[in-house]
């Protein structure tokens, strides 16, 4: 029983140890988010700037933290102009319960659709094993479709829109009314035969 005991002791010590030497961020959380209270708005091709808060949430001081926003050409994960190397930024340090602000300059895509895009940044600091991923919403707006203009030519060539009978004519017609001399005959010659 003493060996049992022995033992238990033993393993209590381990776990109480290997609990006061985790990874800073098991004490807290680090989070990366768009500054402000509202998602970060863009139109196509406006540059404008992204701002980013990153928080230490920790019970420690964080140093040496990177943020890379994840880059594609494929639109629907980067919805920016990729005008730069890198986009990578660092900061020194990051007091416990602090924040920093981090600004990208960006442009829009002239070819975004309007709506929410889901961009995504790596965040990595000192003592943490492996970069975790952060997300961030920005709304992008899309340039208005262009609408083509008719050609006057084909105007003419199109039935125009038919009248509504007005009055007391009582005769729908959704022809176009031709004006040579035995058209208008014909027409009245017909007039004539309603009337009655």
């Amino acid at each position: 029983m003493r060996k049992i005991k022995k033992i238990m002791m033993v393993a209590m010590s381990m776990i109480l140890v290997a609990g006061m030497v985790m990874p800073l961020h098991a004490a807290g959380k680090v989070t990366v988010k768009a500054s402000g209270t509202a998602t970060p708005a863009y139109q196509y091709g406006q540059e404008k700037e992204l701002k980013l808060t990153i928080t230490n949430g920790t019970d420690t001081a964080i140093e040496n933290v990177v943020v890379t926003p994840q880059v594609k050409a494929n639109i629907e994960k980067w919805p920016f102009e990729i005008e730069n190397v890198s986009y990578e930024q660092k900061v020194d340090k990051i007091e416990a319960g602090k924040s920093y602000e981090l600004t990208y300059d960006v442009k829009a895509r002239e070819d975004v659709a309007s709506k929410y895009y889901n961009v995504k940044f790596d965040v990595s600091y000192d003592g943490l094993e492996n970069a975790f991923e952060q997300s961030v919403f920005v709304k992008m707006t899309a340039k208005p479709e262009e609408r083509q203009q008719e050609n006057p030519e084909e105007n003419t060539q199109k039935d125009p829109q038919p009248q509504q009978p007005s009055g007391d004519t009582g005769v729908y017609n959704s022809e176009p009314m031709m004006y040579t001399g035995v058209q208008v005959a014909d027409q009245q010659r017909h007039r004539h035969l309603f009337r009655e």
